[in-house]
């Protein structure tokens, strides 16, 4: 009977944290809609530091946890810069393009893997949605 109860605890416990690692792109979206966000609030938004933490690509079934440091920062003056491990590996300038009503996505002058798709906001969270055109979801939190 303990042997039971133990296995059952154990499974029970991976579906929680299996269930909690997963990016959840519909509440994202939910999340932003309801922001109703125009080009000026989504460039406002986005300015700061942003952490990459989770990357979803529709390719693979698991969510891949970053364990290395990438942090973008995208300034005032329409420039951003990446940094892994504190070394900036891709600067450039950005602007916002419209994707359709109320979506958008960055236009860039150097390009990165991370930055693709459309830009969706919850909480202090910033997702880059592209598993629809057969990319990855990038989700970074805010860092300052």
């Amino acid at each position: 009977m303990q042997k039971t109860l133990l296995i059952l605890l154990v499974a029970c416990s991976l579906m929680v944290s299996c269930t909690k690692n997963k990016i959840k792109r519909d509440d994202f979206f939910t999340c932003t809609k309801l922001q109703n966000l125009d080009s000026s609030t989504v460039g406002n938004k986005i300015i700061g530091a942003w952490l990459l933490t989770k990357q979803k690509c529709y390719w693979a079934n698991e969510t891949n946890l970053l364990i290395y440091n990438t942090k973008v920062t995208f300034n005032t003056d329409r420039t951003y810069f990446i940094k892994t491990n504190n070394i900036i590996t891709v600067h450039g300038n950005w602007n916002l393009v419209p994707i359709n009503v109320n979506n958008w996505s960055l236009n860039l002058t150097t390009q990165n893997e991370y930055l693709y798709g459309c830009i969706l906001f919850c909480n202090n969270q910033l997702m880059f949605y592209n598993s629809y055109i057969d990319g990855c979801d990038n989700l970074f939190y805010k860092s300052n």
